[in-house]
């Protein structure tokens, strides 16, 4: 049973949790927070806040994993810099699935992604590193989805979507087939993208 140490402790954070208590390969260990405080000791749903960002190397020698536990909306920057400080560490980031989530097995996911609850990907998709496919959302086929990505709750990209570095696609979205999305956008919860 791989050891978890979780990067971050809001809200998303809180999601994760959900996610990796229903698996059995995994234990969360405790977190690392950058609002932690030795003279105030807080947890996220009863895991404690261990220290901070700057003991993820001491975590990395006691032979402990990562998940990127901070959320993403109008950046990726955070995420890519404690996916950076992981790695140059020689640290590992395990892919999560959620148990109630299907991932073909023709499909290809790159580590420190979480998929979340209810979500389906289909056949030949490529998820790059680090992404955030949240809660119900659907990629088809063909899908190329670069690394540090947020597909949002609900969101669906049809076939043979390229979508670039660093997106957030909001809470809804359906993205027509064969539509190419450009390195860092934003697109709104609710939008429809025809080209």
């Amino acid at each position: 049973m791989a050891e978890l140490i979780l990067l971050g402790g809001g809200g998303h954070c809180e999601s994760v949790i959900e996610v990796i208590q229903g698996l059995s390969e995994f234990n969360i260990k405790g977190i690392l927070d950058p609002a932690y405080d030795i003279n105030v000791p807080r947890n996220v749903l009863g895991f404690p806040i261990l220290g901070n960002d700057d003991q993820i190397e001491e975590f990395i020698n006691k032979g402990y994993q990562f998940v990127i536990t901070v959320g993403q909306i109008h950046s990726s920057i955070l995420r890519e810099k404690l996916y950076d400080k992981v790695v140059s560490k020689g640290g590992k980031l395990p892919v999560i699935v959620a148990n109630t989530s299907h991932v073909s097995k023709r499909t290809n996911v790159a580590e420190g992604t979480v998929i979340h609850h209810n979500v389906l990907i289909n056949t030949k998709v490529n998820l790059g590193k680090c992404c955030i496919v949240n809660s119900g959302s659907i990629i088809e086929h063909g899908c190329i989805i670069d690394g540090f990505c947020h597909i949002s709750t609900g969101a669906i990209l049809n076939g043979e979507v390229n979508c670039g570095k660093g997106v957030f696609i909001g809470s809804g979205t359906v993205i027509n087939q064969r539509t190419k999305i450009g390195n860092n956008l934003v697109i709104a919860s609710g939008s429809l993208v025809r080209k």
